[in-house]
């Protein structure tokens, strides 16, 4: 997503009157990873220009452009970089996760006991509740029980 804008802060007279112009950019770009996760990145330039800019539209989109290109690479460089091994679990997720597991009428301490060593809820990761997500949201609970030994197995 991007996209250029020029902030109207009561109208181009208003802004002519004080001789300057308020120019935004901005580049934002999502990808999706696995376990139900994604990573995003954003640049913003906000910067201020002379009125008489609006004269020039070609020196305008240049300055567009110019700004672009200082964002784009940003955004490409951050999203190039490999995401944080073990994020913990969020909120969000933690929340799924009982959801789920009181709606398969599951005992939450069990399958935590059998498949993660008895850890916490807490202590799991994004990645590992992101899977527990995708078992427990398939199946009946007989199902999502083979499902999480399965992919998990018994804890050791």
């Amino acid at each position: 997503m991007s996209g250029v804008f020029l902030r109207r802060e009561r109208s181009l007279r208003t802004a002519a009157l004080r001789g300057e112009l308020r120019l935004t950019v901005h580049v934002g770009r999502k990808r999706g990873l696995p376990a139900f996760s994604s990573q995003s990145a954003s640049c913003s330039l906000e910067w201020e220009a002379p009125v008489a800019l609006l004269q020039s539209p070609a020196a305008l989109r240049r300055q567009f452009a110019a700004a672009f290109a200082r964002c784009r690479p940003a955004v490409a460089e951050e999203l190039a970089r490999p995401p944080a091994a073990e994020e913990p679990i969020t909120p969000a997720q933690c929340q799924a996760v009982q959801t789920l597991v009181c709606r398969r009428r599951l005992d939450l301490r069990l399958v935590l006991e059998e498949h993660f060593g008895g850890r916490p809820l807490e202590d799991l990761s994004q990645a590992e509740a992101g899977e527990l997500i995708g078992v427990l949201q398939t199946g009946s609970p007989t199902a999502t029980s083979a499902a999480l030994r399965a992919r998990f197995g018994p804890a050791g």
